[in-house]
C-alpha cells in the first residue's frame, strides 16, 4: 500500500507541474513535498492531497486547482492504474485501486518468501538489539485449566515467535498465578 501511495504522490506532483507549465508559471513540485491525509469519510476516498500550498503560486483557489488537476489526470494511464481521482473541495482525493495494491503485496511476499516483513527500509530487523519479555499462560494453580488457557498459550507463543522474527531477544515468562479473591478468603478463614 505504501508503494501505491508513493505513486499517488508522483502522479499528482507531475500533474501539478504540467498544469503550472501550461499556465506559463515556473513551479517545481516534488513528490516528497505533497502531504497525504486520510479523508474524514471512507466514501471520499482513501487518500487526500490538499491543494492549499499551491494557491499562492498558481494564483487561484485550492478548489479550482483540485478540479483542474483531476481533469488533467483523467487521461493519464499511470493515474488510472493508481485509482480514481476526485476533486473534493480543496483536496485531490484518491480511491486507491485495491487490486493493484493486493497484487503488489502478494508479489512481494512471493519474491521474499519467509523473510517478508522482517526487515525495514535500511535492511535491518525492526527490533534488532531490543529485549522483550512476554508473559503468557499463567494459570491459577487452585482452579482447573480450561480452553482459555490453551488460547493464551497459543497467543503468547505466536507473539513470541513474531517478535523473535523481527529481531528481538525474547524472554518467555510463565508466572504461577495463585492470587485472587478465593486465596484471600481462604487465608482469612
Amino acid at each position: 500500500m505504501a508503494d501505491l501511495k508513493e505513486r499517488c504522490r508522483e502522479v499528482v506532483s507531475s500533474a501539478i507541474n504540467k498544469f503550472a507549465s501550461d499556465s506559463g508559471l515556473e513551479v517545481s513540485v516534488t513528490p516528497d513535498s505533497l502531504v497525504l491525509e486520510t479523508p474524514p469519510k471512507p466514501e471520499l476516498g482513501d487518500v487526500g492531497i490538499p491543494m492549499f500550498p499551491f494557491a499562492k503560486v498558481l494564483r487561484m483557489g485550492p478548489p479550482v486547482i483540485a478540479q483542474k488537476i483531476v481533469e488533467l489526470l483523467k487521461d493519464v494511464p499511470e493515474a488510472l492504474e493508481v485509482g480514481e481521482f476526485l476533486a473534493v473541495g480543496p483536496y485531490v482525493n484518491i480511491k486507491l485501486n485495491k487490486s493493484v495494491a493486493i497484487s503488489t503485496i502478494l508479489n512481494k511476499i512471493e519474491s521474499e518468501g519467509n523473510v517478508y516483513g522482517s526487515f525495514d527500509e535500511n535492511g535491518k530487523k525492526a527490533l534488532e538489539g531490543r529485549r522483550v519479555m512476554v508473559e503468557f499462560s499463567s494459570p491459577n494453580t487452585n482452579k482447573p485449566l480450561h480452553l482459555g488457557h490453551l488460547r493464551n498459550d497459543a497467543l503468547g507463543e505466536s507473539v513470541s515467535r513474531i517478535l523473535k522474527a523481527a529481531g528481538a531477544d525474547v524472554y518467555k515468562v510463565n508466572i504461577i498465578n495463585n492470587r485472587g479473591v478465593h486465596i484471600c478468603k481462604s487465608m482469612l478463614a
